[in-house]
């Protein structure tokens, strides 16, 4: 049926080869931009026999379906899926299929949801940098968070503080019990967060600064994080921290 964007969208079409016969004359007919296949186990041919190399086949029937739309300019989207195991050293191992299926596009793209419920669009490529960026899906449509590391890295540094707002401060080994997360990866997080003025140390325990009240010869001196960070050591006698 056509769309209001003089597009094509169908829900019954053959499988190739004669797919690829059809969608030549739907490119030309509707001038077609970009070509979106889902899925494409519904595209592909049916296996033939035990004896055919399966892994000639991933890719050929692949690069069949380039070659068309590469000759009219026409960007092409296959979405496909993931198999059950969660081994391989690299997430593109995941792919169903051969090597034949990954070696044939020029880019991949993997949308995978996390154990919290956000979403992680990967991609690799031949023009096209490794990416790892987190998503958020809102008012129908995914909004990228920012860079997947950068995104995990604040969700961390956010459990620290609420974990240690809770307890009322807190030693690295409390955290890390309270947490579940290794120990050193504790001491990390409380390191940066240290050097960015979010949390103070005093007599082995953190604590978060904006619940400190700093004191300097037993006279209120400032409570925001700005005064804590200006401090050149918070554990000398330069100021006493009380928590509120």
């Amino acid at each position: 049926m056509p769309t209001p964007l003089e597009g094509f969208i169908t829900t019954t079409f053959p499988c190739m080869p004669a797919a690829l016969e059809q969608l030549d004359r739907l490119i030309e007919r509707y001038g077609l931009k970009l070509v979106i296949i889902d899925t494409w186990a519904r595209f592909k041919p049916a296996r033939r026999g035990k004896s055919v190399d399966i892994y000639a086949q991933d890719y050929h029937e692949l690069a069949a379906l380039k070659r068309l739309l590469d000759a009219y300019g026409v960007a092409g989207l296959v979405v496909h899926h993931f198999n059950k195991s969660r081994d391989g050293e690299h997430w593109s191992d995941r792919i169903l299929g051969t090597t034949g299926v990954t070696g044939s596009p020029d880019t991949l793209l993997a949308l995978t949801r996390t154990p919290e419920g956000a979403a992680l669009l990967r991609a690799v490529g031949r023009d096209v940098s490794e990416r790892e960026l987190a998503l958020k899906f809102e008012n129908f449509r995914w909004r990228i968070v920012g860079e997947a590391a950068e995104v995990r890295l604040s969700e961390s540094r956010r459990e620290i503080l609420e974990a240690l707002r809770l307890l009322g401060g807190a030693a690295p080994q409390e955290l890390a019990d309270y947490t579940g997360k290794p120990g050193g990866t504790i001491r990390r997080l409380l390191m940066g967060l240290r050097r960015d003025g979010h949390v103070a140390r005093l007599g082995g325990r953190y604590f978060v600064v904006d619940e400190l009240v700093i004191k300097h010869e037993g006279k209120l001196v400032e409570s925001t994080a700005v005064a804590c960070a200006g401090l050149a050591d918070p554990e000398q006698n330069i100021a006493v921290f009380e928590a509120r």
